[in-house]
């Protein structure tokens, strides 16, 4: 089934202001589970306090995994926070994530194919165009979002080395500093090969072509590059 293109993101106000929102909430969050496992306070203070912090540290991974994993990564003891992610929040990330991928799959149509299996917490993505084709297998780590998505060609032909890469190094990308879903970043990544094929030229740096954030193409040419 091909991928629909989902809405585009609204103008953030900036990356920076997000990430440190998403750490301040995160933060909070964990002190007030820790404080309610440790601290000798009564039952319904306790789950006051587990179910508000529960709730949010749920939110804030589920709607800007990205920040979150900026937050995990400079967490000087992050295996508590690892481990009550994986086994109290990532089970319905998970389930959301594989759900929104075969939501966004209407028709046998387009260049880009997907299908999803929650058991094996994989998506198969595969594009086609002209006489080039790709096959990806797109795998959700079971901390996910705290470890992002992992992406390898399983199949290709007609897609030299040189592409591959790129590709490669694209779609890893966008799995790892997009605040969305796999679904969005695909259907991104998607738009990027489509514009290269029509002879956009992506970025030297990060292989892409369109702006992650507000999907604009590039309209300045490069210093180093021009």
């Amino acid at each position: 089934a091909s991928i629909s293109r989902p809405a585009p993101p609204p103008n953030p106000v900036a990356s920076s202001s997000r990430s440190l929102a998403a750490a301040y909430l995160l933060t909070a969050a964990a002190r007030q589970l820790q404080h309610a496992w440790t601290q000798d306070i009564p039952e319904e203070c306790c789950k006051l306090h587990l179910d508000f912090a529960e709730a949010m540290f749920a939110a804030v991974l589920r709607a800007l995994p990205a920040c979150a994993r900026t937050w995990f990564t400079a967490l000087p003891k992050p295996q508590q926070v690892e481990e009550y992610t994986k086994t109290f929040v990532s089970p319905g990330l998970l389930k959301s994530s594989i759900l929104a991928v075969q939501n966004s799959a209407g028709g046998i149509s387009g260049d880009l194919s997907v299908r999803a299996s929650l058991g094996a917490r994989k998506i198969t993505a595969v594009y086609s165009k002209d006489e080039a084709s790709l096959e990806l297998a797109i795998t959700l780590p079971l901390t996910y979002p705290l470890r992002p998505a992992e992406a390898e060609c399983t199949k290709r032909m007609g897609v030299p080395e040189g592409r591959l890469r790129k590709w490669l190094l694209s779609i890893s990308a966008f799995l790892r500093n997009q605040n969305g879903g796999v679904a969005q970043a695909l259907a991104l990544w998607k738009d990027n090969v489509d514009q290269e094929f029509d002879g956009v030229e992506e970025c030297p740096i990060c292989y892409s072509v369109i702006h992650t954030t507000n999907r604009t193409l590039p309209r300045l040419p490069c210093k180093t590059c021009k």
